[in-house]
């Protein structure tokens, strides 16, 4: 068990979720006002937003518990801090909590001021997660544009989705029909027999290409599109899929379509 690592992983959730604004240290700071200016607010307010903070930003129960139940979604336990609820709460107890009316103005002043300068920009940063929309739909326009040459290739398509495409897919059409999606990462129910074994081969830096096929074929499943990053990191070419039995379908962007190629 690494502690170092454990913290920054943690740690990168944290700044994938809160970007590199301020606010939750204002929150924390809300908590500390409330505590000593509103004892009535102490049970109801400050103590279970503590305890939420010790539980969510727990190295050892993120080890032993939220990695394992929550696998790659631990941000989601973020959401339930009621860091909103709690600075506006605190923003409206300060403000009525002065008589005279220039320091009401004044604190309320003050506290929009660093409300604005503690935030930033979602889309700012390199760690940031968040994207600007480029549909209605807000998906990848890739994403689209993959699904939408499926469906021209057959009406109901039956695919193996690249890693970066399924979470997109099952939002935006019901026609392609994958062999898996999120639950190919443990969402919901875990996989098996020969999806599984598709999942890990593709997970592989190289796979086994013949592989591929062959768990394709037995399930059905003619197409696969894949990102061309990766067989650009990996050293994969077209002629590697050519050999293994595919032919080119499609080129969509900086995605490939390829279709199994049925032996007589």
């Amino acid at each position: 068990m690494n502690w170092q690592t454990i913290c920054s992983e943690m740690l990168t959730y944290y700044r994938n979720v809160f970007g590199h604004n301020h606010m939750f240290l204002v929150f924390c700071a809300c908590l500390v006002y409330l505590f000593f200016a509103d004892k009535e607010r102490r049970k109801t307010i400050v103590l279970p937003s503590v305890l939420l903070i010790l539980v969510i930003f727990n190295p050892v129960l993120y080890y032993y518990v939220w990695n394992k139940l929550l696998v790659r979604v631990y941000w989601r336990m973020f959401w339930i801090l009621p860091v909103i609820p709690v600075l506006a709460y605190t923003m409206v107890h300060l403000v009525f909590s002065l008589k005279e009316r220039a320091g009401a103005i004044f604190a309320l002043t003050a506290c929009l001021l660093l409300v604005m300068h503690g935030g930033s920009n979602v889309y700012d940063g390199e760690e940031t997660s968040f994207q600007t929309a480029t549909n209605t739909y807000k998906l990848p326009q890739e994403v689209l544009a993959v699904c939408d040459q499926l469906t021209e290739l057959e009406k109901e398509p039956r695919a193996v989705m690249d890693g970066t495409l399924y979470c997109g897919v099952r939002q935006y059409t019901t026609k392609v029909k994958m062999m898996y999606g999120r639950d190919a990462n443990g969402y919901i129910k875990k996989i098996k027999g020969k999806r599984r074994r598709t999942v890990r081969q593709l997970s592989k830096d190289k796979p086994n290409l013949k592989k591929v096929r062959k768990y394709m074929i037995k399930l059905d499943y003619p197409y696969y599109a894949r990102c061309n990053d990766k067989d650009e990191l990996n050293g994969f070419t077209t002629v590697d899929f050519i050999n293994a039995g595919f032919e080119v379908a499609a080129e969509v962007g900086n995605y490939t379509i390829y279709r199994v190629v049925k032996q007589e």
